[in-house]
């Protein structure tokens, strides 16, 4: 299946075609990709967590949908340039929209409760990444004029505290990745100007931040998860548009070396994998969706097939 954006959430795998329009395809009850399915709608972005896919159409509307409990489209008159989505702790989704420059925020206090008013957190900010912090509520990290920055609520529904600088590792940042370290704080990924990436994290929620280290150099995009065992995994793409990947086996543990998985990507998503490993998710070269999965973190990975089909095939 051709496409030029994909969204990975769960057992769900959301992209927008070449001709903008929406499709899905979902993991099956033994663990095995399906067939692709048309949603019936285009847009021009879209994002994905827990149960929600949020997306913007050809005008940059917001919109959103629920799979779990089903419920329609919510459509808003918001118009925005940037949209991603995360989960509170208990699967409440929740949207964050660039509008020109500043950042919005709309959730739900329960998955079948009504989305909140949009609430202003001010900006200028791009590039967003949210996460959920250890035992409180949502962080927002963003870039501005090269450099990131972070507003965060300790508790939901509770308010936003004020934007803080986190700096820049040396040199301006294009890109950031962020999630959570497990018995840990928050940890930021940062693709700097330089094609290199960095890292900073915390030892425990709301806490200092270490300082920012190198992970590796020649990246041209990256995704990061938590490993099974609460280590982190970082998958990029090289300036050569092969797929490499590097993790913790444990949580603030030892990186391992860079391991070559191949192929040609022009983008990727890294998940847990259905059982005990890891599964990354790209689209190729040649615009095809593939995937490539590891049983355990420590294991061979399988190579790279077509998400809907069982049967090996090389990506190119």
């Amino acid at each position: 299946m051709q496409a030029r954006q994909l969204a990975v959430s769960g057992d769900s795998v959301y992209i927008l075609g070449p001709d903008d329009g929406l499709r899905y395809i979902a993991r099956a009850e033994e663990g095995l990709w399906g067939a692709w399915q048309e949603v019936g709608v285009q847009g021009r972005a879209i994002a994905h967590a827990g149960p929600v896919l949020g997306r913007l159409d050809q005008e940059g509307r917001v919109s959103a949908l629920q799979r779990v409990p089903p419920l329609p489209w919510q459509v808003w008159e918001v118009r925005a340039q940037e949209l991603t989505a995360a989960n509170l702790a208990d699967g409440a989704p929740a949207l964050f929209a660039v509008e020109t420059d500043e950042l919005l925020y709309t959730w739900k206090p329960a998955p079948s409760a009504p989305w909140t008013e949009w609430e202003r957190l001010g900006g200028p900010v791009s590039g967003v990444s949210p996460t959920l912090i250890p035992g409180g509520g949502l962080a927002a990290f963003g870039i501005s004029n090269g450099e990131v920055r972070h507003r965060w609520q300790e508790r939901p529904p509770g308010p936003w505290g004020e934007w803080i600088a986190l700096g820049t590792p040396g040199v301006p940042v294009d890109m950031l990745r962020s999630t959570s370290i497990e018995g840990g704080g928050l940890v930021i990924f940062a693709l700097g100007e330089d094609g290199a990436v960095y890292h900073r994290w915390q030892d425990k929620p709301l806490r200092q931040w270490h300082a920012w280290e190198k992970l590796g150099e020649h990246v041209a995009g990256f995704d990061v998860t938590r490993t099974p065992g609460g280590g982190l995994a970082i998958l990029a793409i090289g300036l050569d548009r092969e797929v490499r990947c590097r993790l913790q086996s444990r949580p603030f543990g030892q990186w391992s070396r860079w391991l070559n998985l191949r192929g040609e990507a022009r983008s990727l998503a890294v998940r847990q994998g259905y059982v005990d490993g890891l599964e990354a998710f790209v689209i190729g070269i040649d615009g095809e969706v593939y995937h490539n999965w590891c049983d355990r973190p420590d294991d061979p990975w399988t190579g790279w097939r077509l998400l809907d089909r069982e049967a090996p095939r090389a990506m190119v």
